[in-house]
């Protein structure tokens, strides 16, 4: 989460917390994640969740269905996903580069996955692979 302080003083009490709560507001202004939706994150996390999955169950180099297990709790985990986004944000990527220290773990795990899809949906996201979703949607449907 995010914690900001402000400082404010007048005569009285009322009238200092409004004065700290605007020497607050350029903090707020200046923190990317806070103008970010993170409702809209959250849903293409889902679908890179998905993405990061179907790239273990289809990848011929894990031969098992125990080595494509490990691969996904090791790259799927949150911790890892969180030194991912902390190396490649230290490398100054641009996806990641816009957020400051206070990004908390999770929101880092779940941007990490959102970019999954941002970056690979697309290959996933043809005419013909919409029709054999569509078509596998109707097929699990009950009667």
């Amino acid at each position: 989460g995010y914690s900001f302080q402000g400082t404010g003083s007048a005569d009285r009490r009322t009238a200092a917390e409004i004065a700290a709560a605007a020497s607050v507001l350029p903090q707020l202004e200046a923190e990317p994640a806070l103008a970010i939706d993170w409702e809209a994150v959250f849903m293409e996390a889902q679908a890179g969740d998905a993405l990061i999955k179907l790239a273990a169950y289809l990848d011929p180099r894990l031969d098992s269905a125990a080595e494509k297990s490990q691969w996904l709790q090791r790259m799927e985990s949150d911790s890892y996903l969180v030194a991912r986004f902390d190396q490649l944000r230290a490398e100054r990527h641009p996806q990641f580069v816009r957020f400051g220290p206070h990004l908390g773990h999770k929101r880092k795990a779940t941007w990490m996955e959102a970019q999954a899809w941002r970056n690979f949906g697309a290959f996933v996201r043809r005419a013909e692979a919409d029709m054999a979703l569509a078509a596998l949607q109707h097929w699990l449907a009950p009667g």
